[in-house]
């Protein structure tokens, strides 16, 4: 005991607090369980409201189906009394009709026996007729198988026809290569020059001997140059490859593709 009271003098807002929580618990409680009790009953209630709403719905349905089953009634009424006026109308058109097809198959006896005698006279001049036709056509296919065995025997006797036959040529092409001027190998000479230092070295002009120059024309330039300008009156030999000069040639000819007729026809 002694501990349990010093731990609620230790303690005492926090059970105060806990025993607050615990009060406010059991209120809620309460009312939530108050509110679902009048739930309950106004539920009961409804249904009695309900019964008597479906009560008077229903006997509203019952006044309106006897008031179509009367309407229909009505109707069908009115349908039989038309389908008999009608069955009397076409009773009456049946009585007229017999009477018309019993005229009408009177007239048409009187006129079928009109046209039997009419029949048996044209009949006699119809056969005389066709005895006659018969005997025109029988000429007219004498004569024209006559004719024919004419014109069939002068085809016969014309001669068959003979093909002369003509080549049809046509240019086949054959390029060829031609060499105008073959290669070649071109001889030179390189001059010498005088450098800085008194030597003498071969990078000078070159004088090819090509073109119509000669061996005369280079001794006449180192005769000149010995003399003017004081050169050696030596030169290196050089050489040089000229392709060749060429061009192309189409040197292709006539060629028979086929051969053909005046007629039309053609062969290979």
């Amino acid at each position: 005991m002694k501990k349990f009271q010093d731990f609620a003098a230790r303690n005492k807002k926090k059970l105060i607090a806990g025993a607050l929580i615990v009060a406010g618990v059991i209120v809620l409680v309460i009312c939530l369980t108050l509110k679902l009790d009048g739930n309950r009953r106004e539920n009961i209630k409804q249904p009695v409201q309900i019964t008597g709403q479906i009560s008077e719905d229903a006997s509203e349905n019952e006044q309106t189906q006897t008031g179509r089953k009367e309407k229909a009634k009505a109707k069908a009424q009115e349908s039989s009394e038309d389908s008999e006026k009608a069955e009397d109308k076409t009773s009456a058109q049946t009585e007229e009709k017999g009477a018309g097809e019993k005229k009408s198959s009177d007239a048409q006896k009187s006129v079928s026996e009109k046209s039997s005698g009419q029949q048996s006279a044209g009949a006699s001049k119809s056969g005389s007729e066709k005895s006659k036709s018969s005997e025109k056509s029988k000429g007219s296919e004498v004569s024209k198988s006559s004719e024919s065995a004419k014109g069939s025997s002068q085809q016969s006797s014309k001669p068959s026809h003979q093909h002369s036959w003509k080549a049809h040529k046509v240019w086949v092409p054959k390029m060829v290569t031609v060499v105008d001027e073959p290669e070649h190998v071109v001889y030179g000479a390189q001059l010498y020059t005088k450098q800085a230092d008194g030597t003498w070295v071969g990078n000078g002009k070159t004088y090819w001997f090509e073109n119509g120059f000669t061996q005369d024309d280079l001794k006449a330039i180192l005769k000149d140059k010995i003399k003017n300008e004081g050169y050696i009156g030596n030169y290196v030999n050089r050489q040089k490859t000229v392709p060749a000069v060429t061009h192309t040639e189409d040197r292709g000819s006539y060629q028979t593709d086929y051969y053909y007729c005046s007629c039309g026809s053609t062969k290979k």
